[in-house]
Protein backbone atom coordinates (compact mmCIF):
# COMPACT_ATOMS: atom_id res chain seq x y z
CA UNK A 1 0.00 0.00 0.00
CA UNK A 2 0.64 4.15 0.36
CA UNK A 3 2.90 3.60 3.56
CA UNK A 4 5.08 0.31 2.32
CA UNK A 5 5.62 2.62 -1.12
CA UNK A 6 6.40 5.89 0.50
CA UNK A 7 8.54 4.07 3.62
CA UNK A 8 10.87 2.10 0.01
CA UNK A 9 10.45 5.72 -1.49
CA UNK A 10 12.19 7.39 0.83
CA UNK A 11 15.00 5.07 1.49
CA UNK A 12 15.53 4.50 -2.20
CA UNK A 13 15.86 8.59 -2.62
CA UNK A 14 17.77 9.12 0.85
CA UNK A 15 20.17 6.03 -0.12
CA UNK A 16 20.93 7.34 -3.62
CA UNK A 17 22.06 10.74 -1.88
CA UNK A 18 24.19 9.90 0.60
CA UNK A 19 25.52 8.03 -2.12
CA UNK A 20 29.36 8.98 -1.78
CA UNK A 21 30.94 9.51 -4.95
CA UNK A 22 34.32 11.05 -5.04
CA UNK A 23 35.11 14.50 -6.53
CA UNK A 24 35.74 14.37 -10.56
CA UNK A 25 34.05 14.40 -13.34
CA UNK A 26 30.38 15.33 -13.55
CA UNK A 27 29.05 12.30 -16.06
CA UNK A 28 29.49 9.46 -13.57
CA UNK A 29 28.05 10.68 -10.66
CA UNK A 30 24.99 11.87 -12.32
CA UNK A 31 24.87 8.64 -14.19
CA UNK A 32 24.93 6.60 -11.31
CA UNK A 33 22.80 8.24 -9.58
CA UNK A 34 20.20 8.25 -12.01
CA UNK A 35 20.82 4.56 -12.82
CA UNK A 36 20.91 3.43 -8.69
CA UNK A 37 17.18 5.09 -9.11
CA UNK A 38 16.83 3.71 -12.42
CA UNK A 39 13.07 1.98 -12.32
CA UNK A 40 11.27 4.16 -9.72
CA UNK A 41 12.65 7.51 -11.83
CA UNK A 42 11.28 5.44 -15.09
CA UNK A 43 7.58 4.91 -13.46
CA UNK A 44 7.48 8.45 -12.13
CA UNK A 45 8.25 9.82 -16.02
CA UNK A 46 5.84 6.98 -17.48
CA UNK A 47 2.91 8.02 -14.78
CA UNK A 48 3.45 12.01 -15.18
CA UNK A 49 3.97 11.80 -18.62
CA UNK A 50 0.77 9.76 -19.59
CA UNK A 51 -1.19 11.92 -16.72
CA UNK A 52 -0.54 15.35 -18.64
CA UNK A 53 -1.04 13.70 -22.05
CA UNK A 54 -4.11 12.98 -20.47
CA UNK A 55 -4.84 15.70 -19.07
CA UNK A 56 -5.44 14.38 -15.43
CA UNK A 57 -3.59 15.73 -12.54
CA UNK A 58 -0.28 14.04 -12.02
CA UNK A 59 -0.88 14.34 -8.10
CA UNK A 60 -3.56 11.62 -8.11
CA UNK A 61 -3.17 8.07 -7.63
CA UNK A 62 -4.18 5.78 -10.36
CA UNK A 63 -3.54 2.36 -12.43
CA UNK A 64 -0.95 3.76 -15.18
CA UNK A 65 2.28 2.70 -13.26
CA UNK A 66 4.62 0.21 -14.92
CA UNK A 67 3.19 -2.83 -12.75
CA UNK A 68 -0.79 -2.05 -13.79
CA UNK A 69 0.41 -1.92 -17.95
CA UNK A 70 2.49 -4.80 -17.75
CA UNK A 71 -0.44 -6.66 -15.75
CA UNK A 72 -2.94 -4.98 -18.51
CA UNK A 73 -0.52 -6.92 -21.48
CA UNK A 74 -1.26 -10.07 -19.75
CA UNK A 75 2.26 -10.39 -17.89
CA UNK A 76 1.61 -12.63 -15.20
CA UNK A 77 2.18 -10.94 -11.34
CA UNK A 78 5.01 -12.92 -10.53
CA UNK A 79 6.54 -11.96 -14.07
CA UNK A 80 6.44 -8.48 -13.40
CA UNK A 81 8.68 -8.76 -10.36
CA UNK A 82 10.74 -10.61 -12.30
CA UNK A 83 11.51 -8.08 -15.14
CA UNK A 84 11.02 -4.87 -12.78
CA UNK A 85 14.27 -6.56 -10.34
CA UNK A 86 15.89 -7.56 -13.07
CA UNK A 87 15.32 -4.18 -14.86
CA UNK A 88 16.93 -2.41 -11.76
CA UNK A 89 19.09 -5.37 -11.21
CA UNK A 90 21.13 -3.85 -14.69
CA UNK A 91 20.40 -0.69 -13.94
CA UNK A 92 23.14 -1.08 -10.72
CA UNK A 93 25.18 -2.81 -12.78
CA UNK A 94 25.32 0.01 -15.49
CA UNK A 95 25.77 1.74 -12.91
CA UNK A 96 29.04 0.21 -11.22
CA UNK A 97 30.14 -0.31 -14.66
CA UNK A 98 30.19 3.38 -15.47
CA UNK A 99 31.51 4.31 -12.16
CA UNK A 100 34.53 3.00 -13.35
CA UNK A 101 34.86 4.39 -16.54
CA UNK A 102 36.40 7.66 -18.51
CA UNK A 103 34.06 10.51 -18.93
CA UNK A 104 34.03 9.76 -22.90
CA UNK A 105 32.60 6.03 -22.41
CA UNK A 106 30.12 7.60 -20.02
CA UNK A 107 28.65 10.09 -21.61
CA UNK A 108 28.14 6.96 -24.33
CA UNK A 109 26.54 5.20 -22.23
CA UNK A 110 24.53 7.62 -20.58
CA UNK A 111 23.46 8.46 -24.29
CA UNK A 112 22.50 4.86 -25.09
CA UNK A 113 20.71 4.31 -21.30
CA UNK A 114 18.17 8.06 -22.45
CA UNK A 115 17.82 6.49 -25.83
CA UNK A 116 16.66 2.99 -24.34
CA UNK A 117 14.44 5.09 -21.86
CA UNK A 118 12.86 6.91 -24.39
CA UNK A 119 12.13 3.98 -26.50
CA UNK A 120 10.40 2.11 -23.67
CA UNK A 121 8.60 5.46 -22.51
CA UNK A 122 6.87 5.52 -25.97
CA UNK A 123 6.15 1.82 -25.89
CA UNK A 124 4.20 1.60 -22.86
CA UNK A 125 2.42 4.93 -23.48
CA UNK A 126 1.16 3.21 -26.58
CA UNK A 127 -0.17 0.23 -24.47
CA UNK A 128 -3.79 0.90 -23.35
CA UNK A 129 -3.51 2.29 -19.87
CA UNK A 130 -6.13 -0.46 -17.32
CA UNK A 131 -9.22 1.30 -15.88
CA UNK A 132 -9.25 2.85 -12.86
CA UNK A 133 -11.89 1.33 -10.86
CA UNK A 134 -11.23 3.94 -8.26
CA UNK A 135 -12.42 6.96 -10.53
CA UNK A 136 -15.45 5.16 -12.15
CA UNK A 137 -18.82 6.68 -11.02
CA UNK A 138 -20.89 4.01 -8.15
Amino acid sequence: GDAGSLLLGFLVAALTLKLDLPVGAAAPRVLCTVLLAGVPLFDLTLVMVSRLRAGRPVHVGGTDHLSHRLANAGVAGPAIVLIVTGAQVLCSLLALVAYRQPQGVVLVLGTAVASLWVGMLVLLLRLPTPVDLSSRAA
